[in-house]
C-alpha cells in the first residue's frame, strides 16, 4: 500500500502539471481566437475591396462608351464647367437662406 505522503506528492505533481498545461494551452486558445477574428476581418475587407474593384471596372466600361457620363463625372469630381457656362455657388447666410454668388469662369473650359 502507498503511503499518504507519497499519494499527496503524486497528486500535487499531477495538479502542477495540469495547471501548467492549462496555462500554456490557454494562451494558445486566446491567440487562436484573436487570429480567427483577425482572419474574418481581413476576409470582409477583401470582399469589400473586390466589390469596389468590380464597381469601378463597370463604371470605367461605361465611361469609355458614354461621353455624357464622362463629362458629368468630370463636372462633379473636378468642378469643370463648359464653354459659355456660368458657375453659381450658394453660400449659406448666417441669418437663414442662401446668397447666390457668381464665380468667374477662371478654369479651363474643356467642354464646348
Amino acid at each position: 500500500m502507498k503511503s499518504p505522503l507519497r499519494r499527496f506528492v503524486v497528486r500535487g505533481a499531477a495538479l502542477a502539471v495540469m495547471t501548467a498545461l492549462l496555462v500554456s494551452v490557454g494562451g494558445g486558445v486566446k491567440r487562436y481566437l484573436v487570429n480567427r477574428r483577425e482572419g474574418a476581418r481581413l476576409a470582409r475587407k477583401v470582399a469589400e475591396s473586390e466589390a469596389s474593384v468590380t464597381r469601378k471596372r463597370a463604371l470605367l466600361g461605361l465611361a469609355q462608351k458614354d461621353d455624357d457620363l464622362l463629362e458629368g463625372e468630370a463636372r462633379r469630381q473636378l468642378g469643370l464647367i463648359g464653354g459659355g457656362e456660368i458657375e453659381f455657388r450658394f453660400v449659406p447666410d448666417p441669418r437663414g437662406g442662401a446668397e447666390a454668388m457668381e464665380i468667374s469662369p477662371s478654369r479651363k473650359e474643356p467642354f464646348s
